[in-house]
């Protein structure tokens, strides 16, 4: 994981030490204090599903293919706002650790109870990617 907190050290203008960076991925979901080189402090991370899987699983709920992330993306652009309204994960708990899994859940039992046509599928895919984070 070190290399995709140090890759922005490769930009035109990088940031400087210390900072946070956020490393979002199929398996990981994890918020990092960054002082320098080889000094990192885990400040959260998932205590479930990491983001990206979250991601995936949605999507093939929905009948996309795997990599569900961009092709739900692009979904939702199609989607309306505020049909559904999904929970925001872990909002009521102290720390800075995340969760998924409810949010999975969350999407999985509103696809069943809601059908499956094109733009109730897009409303859907639009409310997921809203409250992921």
């Amino acid at each position: 994981m070190e290399g995709h907190l140090l890759a922005p050290m490769l930009e035109d203008n990088p940031p400087e030490f210390p900072f946070v960076a956020l490393l979002v991925s199929g398996g990981h979901t994890q918020l990092i204090s960054v002082t320098g080189i080889g000094q990192y402090e885990l400040l959260g991370e998932s205590i479930d599903d990491a983001a990206g899987e979250a991601f995936d699983k949605t999507a093939k709920l929905l009948g996309l293919d795997y990599p569900g992330g961009p092709m739900l993306s692009k979904m939702a652009s199609q989607g309306t706002a505020g049909r559904f309204v999904f929970p925001r994960p872990m909002t009521d708990r102290p720390g800075l650790d995340f969760s998924f899994s409810g949010l999975k859940t969350f999407a999985a039992n509103t696809i069943r109870s809601n059908g499956g046509d094109e733009q109730t599928r897009a409303d859907i895919a639009r409310a997921f990617g809203k409250h992921r984070f």
